[in-house]
């Protein structure tokens, strides 16, 4: 099923004859689209989970605010490319595009409350000092 997906989603843009320069740009909205999303996601990781931040192992020198710093920074510079990229192609492949992205977001969401999937968390109790 995911090969017939896959391969449907590499003849649309041969079928409406886009150029090269679209279809990257139409790639490189969605995939840095996503890349925001998850620059987000770890912005919020000291808040939602301050005793695992203060616990980590790697960049433990690091202080919060220089974390910030550079996960603004990244964000800054995925907003550019998504911008850029908006400004190259038409508008029904950004309008399209950002439909496919929100359904999925409220279709995930949707299955996560029906318990049709499941997330692991991260709680405090499964951080020991033995992996430390």
């Amino acid at each position: 099923m995911i090969t017939c997906i896959l391969y449907a989603c590499t003849l649309i843009p041969i079928v409406l004859q886009w150029d090269i320069n679209t279809i990257a740009n139409a790639t490189l909205l969605v995939e840095i689209g996503l890349g925001i999303l998850m620059m987000i996601s770890l912005a919020k990781i000291p808040v939602r989970y301050p005793d695992a931040w203060g616990k980590r192992l790697i960049s433990k020198r690091c202080p919060t605010g220089i974390y910030y710093f550079f996960v603004g920074l990244a964000f800054l510079v995925q907003f550019t490319i998504v911008a850029n990229s908006i400004a190259s192609i038409r508008p029904y492949i950004v309008i399209v595009s950002v439909a496919v992205i929100v359904i999925g977001y409220f279709y995930s969401g949707y299955r996560m409350k029906t318990h049709e999937i499941s997330v692991p968390t991260l709680d405090d109790s499964e951080i020991t000092e033995d992996e430390t």
